[in-house]
């Protein structure tokens, strides 16, 4: 039998932190393989950046 262990705030504030970190990183991968896929055409990374990071929190809201 696993003994858990109380998390305090600042325990739980550097989970956050590298969820959100975690969040960035894969929103930033898919960001760059949509500007990939649209023939590395300039001037549309924001476009990219927004459709990868609604995908991606979508993802995460799904596993929870």
């Amino acid at each position: 039998m696993k003994k858990q262990i109380a998390r305090t705030p600042q325990m739980n504030n550097q989970q956050n932190e590298r969820s959100g970190i975690e969040a960035t990183q894969l929103i930033q991968k898919r960001a760059y393989e949509l500007f990939m896929e649209r023939g590395q055409e300039p001037g549309r990374e924001l476009d990219d950046w927004l459709q990868a990071e609604q995908g991606i929190r979508k993802q995460q809201q799904n596993r929870v």
